[in-house]
């Protein structure tokens, strides 16, 4: 739990632990858990774990890349993963126009799902996962909302909403434990988060094939010489989504547009393209 329900004081910036410290993805977060769902019998920082979303649906992948929780849920623009001290799924999200929590109610012993309107980022984390602490830790949800930075926490089932600070018209994209093991929150300015274009020369030919894909986090990737090597060729790759009928899209300067209407990406994540209605792998 956060003491008095608040921020330090002072200001006291750390590096953030890892895996908290990777790069920011919208759709793709890895988080420190335990053996498994519901066994803690190794700790809580024994396996990486990712969560990501494909086909409208909200998926958390263990170090084998087993699949271990999925959640449907349509038109996700960001995903957040956290596990309660026995080892108990937490995801958070935002869609366009609203976020939403989806944990389990202890007092009802069941999952549930609380939707919050107007909410522009958020992100959750267990604010401490060391064993000594056992029964004082919680789970944090925080989030920006109408230029302010808050919070709500898991032993009041996330119904009292806390207010942190200004964050004024930034996103908090990291909520993680810092090298001091502190409770640390990162925004950022949106227009910070696209990125910079880069256009690298990729050798294509026509009639080709080659082995384009797509990755959980979206970016686009190619196999050379059975190298794997990541395709940008002007695409801002934190912004690369595809729609519920698989037509890639992207945003430019926050307003989505169609790339080419005739791409589409298949199940096994092959990117492809309608030539004279014939279905090819583009080149």
């Amino acid at each position: 739990m956060l003491p008095d329900n608040t921020v330090t004081r002072t200001t006291n910036i750390n590096a953030f632990l890892p895996p908290n410290d990777e790069q920011y993805y919208p759709l793709k977060q890895i988080v420190l858990g335990g053996k498994a769902i519901n066994d803690i019998s190794l700790g809580l920082e024994y396996q990486k774990y990712s969560v990501y979303y494909v086909k409208d649906t909200i998926r958390v992948s263990n170090a084998s890349g087993l699949i271990v929780f999925s959640l449907l849920m349509p038109n996700v623009t960001t995903v957040s993963l956290a596990f309660d001290s026995s080892m108990r799924v937490i995801l958070a999200w935002t869609t366009l126009v609203n976020a939403g929590i989806h944990y389990y109610n202890t007092n009802t012993n069941e999952y549930v799902t609380n939707i919050f309107s107007n909410i522009t980022s958020c992100r959750v984390s267990l604010d401490c996962n060391k064993s000594f602490y056992s029964g004082l830790e919680d789970v944090i949800f925080a989030y920006t909302l109408n230029n302010k930075l808050y919070f709500r926490q898991q032993r009041d089932n996330y119904s009292v909403e806390m207010l942190l600070g200004d964050s004024g018209d930034n996103l908090l994209i990291t909520l993680g434990l810092d090298v001091e093991n502190r409770l640390q929150f990162r925004l950022a300015s949106p227009s910070d988060l696209i990125g910079e274009v880069k256009v690298i020369n990729v050798p294509f030919s026509l009639g080709r094939f080659i082995n384009l894909r797509t990755t959980e986090d979206g970016t686009i990737r190619t196999l050379e010489n059975g190298i794997p090597r990541e395709l940008n060729v002007g695409f801002k790759t934190i912004d690369f989504r595809t729609t519920e009928n698989g037509i890639i899209r992207t945003l430019e300067n926050g307003i989505p547009r169609e790339l080419n209407s005739g791409f589409r990406v298949t199940e096994n994540g092959i990117i492809r393209t309608l030539e004279n209605g014939i279905p090819r792998e583009i080149n």
